[in-house]
């Protein structure tokens, strides 16, 4: 079963009961039917303990409303996550990054900024197994990372401080800002150059999640992104980068998805005025592939 994600205090929706309008609303004629029967229950929960295992990480799970999709997702007893829409506006990777800085490795006695990482540095012994050891002798931004925390792993037996190496490896990670002494330290573990792209960013995300589970730190986690159908009302020029966002998304996670990285994403949304037909229409690649992850 995954992982549990504690609640986070950006949760907006404190009682889970639908209000009397809602109610009204649910049997009226013709009204959206809500999605959280016992048969669309069964069907997530299927897939939810398929995460880490199956090739399809990503479950679009249609509500009316945002008060019915939280009660399906909790109905699963599989999420208990940040079901705020914070993610159409800071970003879904950005969001994400946030996100997994806050995961907690199994075992973990007092839980770090960036735990997996922390914890990937100070275990007795760092396994690396296929296919993610075929991936490491490729050469590309993977091995510079892999190097980097077995060089780190060396210099920390030698009596270096653990925070100072984790700062600036997940800065590096995330493209955050790096000052002169953590270029510094990140060119004498190996790191030759930066992310330039959200394939990248996310490859090195979903590696060290698949590295930690391999290390048995942790558990399969689902997460969800609520608010979908949201999309489509933003601006143009930030309804485009969203969708391509999304897109490059979807596509690393089915590939990490089949080496091994142990994470699922749900993304909700209400059908009000066709989302799917409208992001279908400006961006059919995303369309077609959203529909292929509807929860049926």
């Amino acid at each position: 079963m995954p992982n549990v994600v504690e609640p986070t205090s950006e949760l907006p929706w404190t009682d889970m009961r639908s209000s009397d309008n809602e109610r009204r609303a649910s049997q009226r004629p013709g009204s959206l039917r809500p999605s959280w029967d016992p048969p669309a229950i069964d069907r997530l929960q299927e897939w939810a303990s398929r995460v880490g295992q199956d090739p399809s990480p990503v479950l679009l799970v249609e509500g009316p409303t945002p008060t019915h999709r939280a009660t399906l997702y909790r109905l699963t007893k599989t999420v208990q996550d940040d079901l705020s829409d914070s993610w159409l506006t800071e970003g879904l990777v950005q969001n994400l990054t946030h996100r997994l800085s806050k995961v907690r490795a199994i075992g973990s006695i007092i839980p770090h900024e960036w735990d997996l990482l922390w914890n990937l540095l100070t275990l007795e012994t760092l396994e690396v197994e296929d296919p993610l050891r075929l991936l490491v002798d490729q050469g590309h931004l993977i091995t510079e990372a892999f190097r980097a925390i077995w060089e780190a792993r060396f210099r920390l037996d030698e009596g270096r401080e653990v925070k100072d190496v984790v700062s600036a490896l997940s800065k590096w990670m995330t493209c955050g800002e790096l000052d002169v002494g953590q270029r510094k330290l990140l060119t004498e573990l190996g790191i030759t150059r930066e992310p330039s792209s959200t394939f990248e960013r996310l490859d090195l995300l979903f590696f060290i999640l698949a590295l930690a589970k391999q290390n048995e730190l942790v558990t399969s986690t689902v997460f969800v992104f609520d608010g979908l159908d949201r999309v489509t009302r933003l601006g143009i020029g930030r309804r485009r980068a969203f969708y391509k966002e999304l897109f490059d998304f979807s596509v690393a996670a089915e590939r990490w998805a089949r080496l091994g990285a142990p994470i699922g994403f749900m993304l909700g949304y209400s059908k009000d005025h066709d989302p799917l037909n409208v992001i279908e229409s400006a961006h059919p690649k995303l369309g077609r592939k959203l529909r292929s992850y509807a929860l049926v």
